[in-house]
């Protein structure tokens, strides 16, 4: 007599990080760095959101003389120069870190 063969229940959480993307290509600043992480893709984007938001509400009200505008989590500044530079904020798998490899020391 054959054993019915057994499957095992494999359950994956997968957590998300929250980053921001900073690129001045006219200063050479092209950084990411991570806000934190949540539990879900869902929870993820209403924080980038709400970051994104707050965040573009107080670099406006320094009145600086630069142009902020927001779009579906992305943060374009114009400033009287000319210059443009912007802040993206994404969700990522906590598996990817776009920084790329760390180097082995």
């Amino acid at each position: 007599m054959s054993r019915p063969a057994r499957r095992g229940l494999v359950i994956w959480m997968l957590a998300w990080v929250a980053w921001t993307h900073a690129m001045f290509p006219s200063k050479g600043i092209d950084k990411w760095m991570p806000l934190g992480g949540t539990e879900s893709v869902e929870e993820c984007r209403r924080t980038v959101l709400t970051t994104a938001e707050n965040s573009v509400r107080t670099l406006r009200a320094q009145n600086d003389g630069i142009i902020y505008s927001l779009s579906d989590g992305v943060i374009e500044s114009t400033y009287p120069s000319g210059e443009k530079s912007s802040i993206v904020f994404v969700c990522l798998p906590d598996t990817v870190d776009p920084r790329g490899p760390k180097a082995n020391k």
